[in-house]
């Protein structure tokens, strides 16, 4: 196959995932979604069991950039569906931890970050935050 550019390389991985996720996965909703992060927007993959609650981000960007390296498309596919499954099956370990959060066990979870105010201006129209000179909190 001739190399892809990006946007080809997304729509590629979309399309096709479902074909190395388990049988029963198969009927999942698979999503292509940008992700704000500190200085960055981030493209990432979805893939959504009905009712679930987590549902883990598969970065894109990266794996983009195996591909152009030389990886094998279909070994890349692979390991985006053995990292979903990986993620996906310590699910209920992870809700039943967040159920019994209270207040000051969710508290010594937060972790302060300090960010370019004027770079991150999207990101900070979304989240909390305190303006400290040309930066925010």
């Amino acid at each position: 196959m001739e190399k892809i550019n990006y946007d080809e390389f997304k729509e590629y991985v979309a399309t096709n995932i479902r074909d190395f996720l388990p049988e029963k996965e198969k009927k999942n909703v698979i999503t292509l979604r940008k992700i704000r992060k500190v200085n960055q927007t981030m493209d990432c993959l979805t893939i959504k069991r009905p009712g679930s609650k987590i549902i883990p981000n598969i970065y894109l960007n990266s794996l983009y950039e195996q591909y152009k390296d030389g990886k094998g498309i279909d070994e890349i596919l692979r390991e985006i569906a053995d990292t979903w499954t990986e993620s996906i099956s310590n699910e209920i370990c992870d809700l039943l931890q967040y159920e019994n959060m209270t207040p000051e066990l969710i508290k010594e979870r937060v972790y302060y970050q300090l960010i370019n105010k004027g770079k991150n201006r999207s990101l900070l129209e979304q989240v909390p935050h305190r303006d400290f000179c040309d930066l925010a909190v």
